[in-house]
């Protein structure tokens, strides 16, 4: 749903402020999207809706989010 959505795009804007990055995310309501882009791996990630049995979603992060061990 857009609230949830726009709670991550507010998250993820929050860190990077935090973590000092310049690319933060947006909604871009022309597209009814929200895009996430990465200036650090050059990456851009559009999320736009999906109308499910009457509910609109936005699938952020379906399917690209990897973890990766770290030492």
């Amino acid at each position: 749903m857009q609230e949830q959505a726009e709670k991550i795009l507010q998250n993820s804007n929050e860190l990077k402020r935090i973590i000092r990055q310049t690319d933060l995310a947006f909604y871009d309501c022309a597209a009814d999207a929200f895009i996430f882009t990465s200036n650090v791996e050059d990456e851009t990630e559009i999320f736009t809706a999906i109308v499910e049995n009457g509910q609109k979603y936005y699938p952020i992060g379906t399917f690209s989010w990897i973890w990766e061990e770290t030492v």
